[in-house]
Parts: C-alpha cells; structure tokens; sequence
C-alpha cells in the first residue's frame, strides 16, 4: 500500500503540476524524506530491539522512547527551520523557503508515529504495524491529490502528508496496551544504543535523497530534476518493498541471539536474505527491458529520457535493501556502531564521486554515483554479517534465482515490440516465467510455501533435548 500510494501520487502530480513544479515537489520531499528515515529508524530501531529482549516491560520501554523522540523531534524542527537559509543557497533556488516552512508542520508528526509502530514491531504485531502504516499511505494520497485538485498546488500536496499522517497517530495510540508496571526503563539505557541508529538512520535518508539534491545542486534550473524524480521515485520500489525484511529481522534476530541459538540465527539470516534478493529479481528483468516504456506509461513522454538513470536506480535501489537487512542484523546483535560505520561510509563514496560524474553525464551521472556508493557499504555490511554470524545467503537458491531471472528476462526479450498497454501483459508474464523456473529448478518447494502462507519463520523445531 505504501508503495502503490507512492506511485499514485507521483504519477498524478506529473500529470497535474508543470513539470518544474513536481520537481520542486519532489525536493521537498526528498527534504521531508530525509526526517522521516531520521524519525522512523533511530530511536524507532532501539525500542523495537529493546522490546524484543524483553516484552515484559513493553510499556516502560515505550513510554522512555517516545520521551526521548519528542525531544529529538523538536530539536530536529528547531534545526530543520533554522536551516532553511542554508538550503536555499546550496540548492541555488530561493523559492523554496515557503515550502520547506510548510513542510516543518511534519516533523513533530513524524516523532509519535514510527515510536507507535515500533512498539508493534518489538512485540512482533507486524500485521497490527502494516494496518496503520497503510492508512497513512492511503490517506497520503487522499489529502494530497484532494489539495491540489483545489488549486493548492505544491502546497496543497505538502498540506496532505501532514493531514494524512494523524489518524494512524491517534488510533495507533489506543491499541498500545498501558500498564500499571512500576518498572522504569532508565534513559541512559537508551541513548548509547540509539545514537549510532540516529546517525545510520540520518546516513539512510540522505543515500535516498542525496542524489537529487546534488542534481539539484549542479544542474539547479533543468528541467531533468522532474525528470529525474519521476525516475528515482519509480526505482525506489524495491527499496520500500523489501524494507519489511528489515523490520522484521531486528526483532526475530534479537530475540533468537536471546535465546542463544546461534544455528537458528544463521538459518534465519540466510533464508531472510535470500529471499529478499529473490524477490527484487523478476522486477530487475522488467526494469532492465523497458525502463523507457515503464516511464512513458506512467508520466509524461519527456519522462522517458530518464530511462538509464531508473535501471541504475533499480539496482541500486535494491543493494541498498540489502545493506539495510544486513544493518538490521549487526544491530540486532548490538553492534549499531558498525551499521552507522557502514552508511557513512557509503555517503563519503558519493560525495567524492558527485563532482566527476553529474556535471558532465547529468541524471546518469548521479545514478552511477548512487550505485558505486550503495555497493561499497553493501559489501561491507555483507562481510562484518558474515563476520559475526557465519552467514549470508544460500548460495545454491540464490544461484537459481539467478538463473530463473536470466529466462524471465530472455523471455521479455524475445517478445516483439509492444504497445504501451502492452506492458500490463509483459511484467506479470516476468514473475510468471519467474516464479515457474525457480520452482522447476528447485529454488522454491512445497516446505518454503508452507513457511511463507503459515506466517512461520521457518518450519517448527522438533522437542526433545
């Protein structure tokens, strides 16, 4: 739902807004972002481990978190409006003060909700977290599109994530259950853990929205920053989609390194990962076969001119899922030091590669930029999980993955030219060659299907000693 939301309002505002609005639209939302991933990922990632540990004391856990986000929430406000000025400046363009002033009303917001889910997430309520996490989604592209319809504009569409966002606070808030427990679950339990998280979370948003605002720096009045944020709103996809392994590996990691069966862990990280990549895969072979129609059918036909920077994004995209799934694991285990080492080091990869690729190669230049940074922390947090836990992937099913999506790709390349429509025909025969392949070649069996329809993480456990 989130991503589905995500594409009706970028493609809607393609079409509603001129295209030097939606790109104005689609900075202050990359700035918004940027807060968001802050909000969502620090403190957020701490309550959800520490409640995991010990679910006993959810509610004493909750209520010094939320404390404590209040507090970076309105530091983060304080800042955010403060530095204003120097946004505009960097970003060459003074029309966006109004904007990134409106935008300010969402910090604050953005504080309680991801607290609220979080306690869902360390009691492992996923499916309790997903509802308010979709009505946020939906009612985002309710109030947004209503706003601009009404003539509002860009303010209007900024005006609608605010009001989307406060029923899932407020219902959310009745269904945590309060108890009378005496227990203080102390602050300066929280802060050493959360700070690292603060930092990797601040290094997330900005690997997710660094790159249209270098664009935006080098080339600050072309019209290729629309262009290009319909391309890397569109590549994100992966990224949101395969996110829920993130989330769920933190809590389900914590709770096994527990329970200290380090076999149990490993198996968990190596199935998890697996088949997060299994799933980017059939996407991967659509993205890579039509990344100009894809564009052409869903924005306007300049739109289309963005078609190498999306497959770059695409892949991209997709490691940067990885890397957060690897973070998760590092932090599970209570290493949020090497996670933030990790994201740090893949920003410092991008700025150094910014000034030699997007001057002169423009939207394909930053998505190289994107890419070679993405890979170098994703290989790093790949070799300290493996490090740490013994484990990876299993190779043998990600090597028929492999081969499953080299026949879905060779399947869509062999099709004639097609009708624009015609892509609605062409990315479900993907995942249907996909899908097919794998399960022929013994990648997927009867044993995983019952994992993934029963909910289990993995097949029960025989009794015994």
């Amino acid at each position: 739902v989130f991503i589905l939301s995500g594409y009706a309002i970028h493609v809607s505002l393609a079409h509603l807004l001129l295209p030097l609005e939606y790109g104005l639209f689609g900075v202050i939302l990359g700035m918004v972002t940027v807060v968001r991933v802050l909000l969502g990922s620090g403190i957020s990632q701490a309550t959800s481990r520490f409640i995991a540990h010990d679910e006993e004391h959810a509610y004493a856990i909750f209520r010094t978190s939320r404390r404590a986000q209040r507090f970076l929430a309105l530091a983060i406000t304080a800042l955010y409006i403060g530095g204003i000025p120097l946004w505009i400046r960097y970003l060459n363009d003074p029309t966006l003060a109004p904007y990134l002033l409106l935008s300010a009303v969402l910090v604050p917001l953005m504080g309680d909700h991801p607290i609220n889910m979080a306690y869902f997430n360390g009691r492992r309520m996923f499916g309790r977290q997903a509802f308010f996490i979709g009505l946020y989604s939906a009612g985002r592209f309710f109030f947004a599109i209503l706003l601009v319809l009404a003539g509002w504009k860009v303010y209007g569409a900024v005006a609608g994530f605010a009001l989307a966002i406060v029923p899932p606070i407020l219902l959310s808030r009745l269904q945590i259950h309060k108890t009378d427990d005496t227990f203080r679950f102390p602050l300066r339990s929280l802060i050493p853990f959360a700070a690292p998280l603060v930092v990797t979370s601040v290094g997330i948003s900005l690997l997710l929205n660094l790159d249209l605002l270098l664009l935006k720096h080098y080339h600050p009045t072309d019209v290729m920053i629309g262009h290009y944020t319909g391309a890397t709103n569109l590549a994100k996809s992966p990224y949101w989609l395969l996110f829920s392994f993130s989330l769920t590996l933190l809590p389900i990691v914590s709770r096994g390194i527990r329970q200290g069966n380090a076999q149990r862990v490993g198996k968990l990280i190596r199935r998890n990962l697996t088949f997060l990549l299994l799933m980017a895969l059939p996407g991967g072979a659509v993205a890579l076969n039509f990344p100009a129609e894809i564009l052409d059918l869903l924005y306007p036909k300049e739109f289309a001119s963005a078609a190498s920077a999306f497959q770059i994004l695409y892949l991209s995209m997709t490691l940067l899922a990885l890397q957060s799934a690897l973070s998760a694991c590092l932090t599970a285990k209570g290493h949020p030091v090497l996670a933030m080492t990790i994201v740090l080091m893949s920003l410092v990869t991008q700025f150094v590669a910014a000034p030699f690729l997007i001057p002169s190669l423009g939207m394909t230049g930053t998505a190289l930029g994107h890419f070679l940074a993405v890979s170098a922390g994703t290989l790093l947090a790949a070799i300290l999980v493996f490090a740490h836990f013994g484990a990876f992937l299993e190779w043998k099913r990600f090597a028929k993955g492999l081969l499953a999506a080299g026949l879905s790709w060779l399947a869509l390349a062999l099709l004639p030219p097609l009708p624009l429509w015609g892509l609605l025909v062409a990315i479900p025969l993907a995942f249907v060659v996909f899908a097919v392949a794998l399960w022929l070649l013994g990648g997927i069996g009867s044993d995983d299907l019952r994992v993934i329809t029963s909910g289990r993480r993995e097949p029960p456990r025989k009794t015994g000693n």
